[in-house]
């Protein structure tokens, strides 16, 4: 499985550092659980899904980021997530009952019509 690498800048105090985090999971495999326990406060449940997400050192790297780029960090992570590799590009193909050709209908009419 193919993880998710994020990369950003912090400030420090020698100026400009670039950082990286490595996503170990896709955040579509989280379990429902870590949203359940902690549903009643915002900050507590970003900071689960970000811990369940990263290994320890990684959320050393993380603790470095401001406040405000977590927003980013989570979103990129979802959206790479929610990409599936194994499933064809395109619109979902939807099947029809037998019976239910509306072509066939509008060709015999079509047929009345040339009479």
């Amino acid at each position: 499985m193919s993880k998710f690498v994020y990369e950003t800048t912090v400030d420090t105090d020698d100026g400009p550092e670039d950082v990286t985090l490595v996503f170990k999971k896709k955040a579509t495999a989280m379990p429902a659980g870590i949203i359940r326990k902690n549903r009643g406060d915002e900050v507590a449940t970003m900071f689960a899904v970000l811990e369940w997400g990263l290994t320890a050192d990684q959320l050393d790297t993380l603790d470095r980021l401001p406040l405000a780029a977590m927003d980013k960090v989570l979103l990129a992570w979802q959206e790479w997530s929610a990409k599936d590799e194994d499933k064809p590009s395109g619109p979902p193909k939807t099947k029809r009952a037998k019976g239910d050709d509306e072509d066939d209908e509008d060709d015999e009419d079509d047929e009345d019509d040339e009479d």
